[in-house]
């Protein structure tokens, strides 16, 4: 069994990502999700979760796969539910379950992970989803340079 970059490490952001959010889309989780990981280069931390190195941005495809894997795991076990939004697309939220599941969740690293993922939410205010993925495109480009 994978913990680290795995399904359940994916599985336990998306449900963070979800708490926070309360809904979200597949990109508004993965556009979220890059920015509490990599705080430090999104300016809303001092320090990069996953650390700072020159292939942090080049994880994007996999990314996203893991996060589709996450949702699927979550869905499986009721604790994400998934609901069609004809101007969103699928959007997901917690289930009463997961939201008594994540409430359990005290360790260092998901307290981090919500404090920087709470300031990027405060900082994305009045931005609708296409532009916050535009923003985070951004940034990835300024660091891939």
């Amino acid at each position: 069994m994978k913990l680290f970059n795995g399904k359940f490490e994916m599985a336990l952001r998306v449900m963070l990502v979800l708490e926070v959010l309360n809904e979200a889309t597949e990109n508004d989780i993965s556009a979220f999700d890059l920015v509490a990981t990599y705080g430090k280069s999104f300016g809303v931390a001092k320090n990069n979760l996953h650390g700072t190195n020159q292939f942090a941005f080049s994880e994007i495809a996999t990314r996203k796969q893991m996060i589709r894997i996450g949702i699927a795991y979550l869905r499986l076990h009721n604790l994400v539910e998934e609901v069609y939004d004809s101007d969103r697309g699928y959007i997901y939220r917690l289930t009463k379950s997961g939201k008594q599941t994540i409430k359990k969740v005290d360790d260092d690293y998901s307290n981090e992970y919500q404090s920087v993922l709470h300031k990027a939410v405060s900082k994305s205010h009045g931005i609708d989803h296409n532009e916050l993925f535009t923003m985070v495109n951004r940034y990835l480009m300024k660091e891939l340079r």
